[in-house]
C-alpha cells in the first residue's frame, strides 16, 4: 500500500478543505501544536493520505512555497461532474486543460477527467475510467 504525505502550509485548513471537497475523513489529528509542528492522517474512499505543516527544519515544503507540485493527484470517482462541482464549490479551481466554462474532458483513452487545483498547490485529477 501507497501513502501520499501532502505538505501544506496549514493542515487544519487542509483538512477542512478536503472534508468538504473530497469527503476526506479523519484517521488521526494532531492540530494543538503550533505553525509548522500540525498533522493529519485521512482516508477518501480507500485510499490513505497523510499530510503535515511544511517545515523547513524538516525539508518539507508545500507546492506554494516551491511554485508547484510535480505531480498530479487522480482521484477515482463515479461521477466526475457531481465530485468536480463539490470540489469547486469547497474553493477549488479549474486548471488546463478544462476551463471554467467546460471543466469536464476527456483524456485519448476515454477517461473523463476534471482537474482541480486546491488552495495548497496540489492538482486533482477527478477522474471516471471510460466503462
Amino acid at each position: 500500500m501507497v501513502s501520499i504525505n501532502l505538505f501544506v502550509p496549514d493542515s487544519r485548513e487542509a483538512m477542512d478543505f478536503y472534508r468538504r471537497a473530497f469527503g476526506a475523513v479523519a484517521v488521526r489529528t494532531h492540530f494543538e501544536g503550533s505553525q509548522g509542528e500540525r498533522a493529519a492522517r485521512f482516508t477518501i474512499g480507500q485510499d490513505r493520505f497523510a499530510m503535515a505543516d511544511e517545515n523547513a527544519r524538516w525539508g518539507a515544503k508545500s507546492p506554494l512555497t516551491l511554485g508547484g507540485a510535480p505531480l498530479c493527484i487522480q482521484l477515482f470517482v463515479e461521477d466526475v461532474r457531481v465530485a468536480a462541482e463539490r470540489a469547486l464549490n469547497a474553493g477549488g479551481k479549474v486548471v488546463a486543460p478544462g476551463t471554467e466554462g467546460q471543466p469536464l474532458f476527456t483524456t485519448p483513452d476515454g477517461t473523463e477527467c476534471c482537474n482541480v487545483a486546491d488552495p495548497f498547490g496540489f492538482v486533482w485529477s477527478i477522474s471516471r475510467e471510460k466503462a
